[in-house]
């Protein structure tokens, strides 16, 4: 069950957002999701709170760590466009 910050973050359909969601899906803290994605615990919380973007090689690896393509991610992301262009 998603918690209420969860759903109301869910509204918000940025990169952010929906990397916050995945991570609280698989109950995971950001130093652990760090950890599995080779980066720093600041750079997951910079990522999900849209202070930065990751990378292309990071997206990548959020993708596989996930078992999603870059479809399924951006579904409901309306700032990802700007990250593959």
């Amino acid at each position: 069950m998603l918690d209420k910050l969860t759903r109301k973050r869910k509204s918000m359909n940025t990169l952010g957002t929906q990397l916050y969601i995945l991570r609280k899906k698989k109950r995971m803290s950001m130093q652990e999701l760090a950890y599995e994605l080779g980066v720093s615990k600041t750079a997951v919380g910079k990522w999900e709170a849209g202070t930065s973007k990751p990378s292309a090689v990071s997206l990548i690896k959020i993708c596989n760590f996930y078992h999603l393509n870059i479809q399924q991610l951006s579904k409901e992301v309306k700032d990802l466009p700007e990250l593959l262009y």
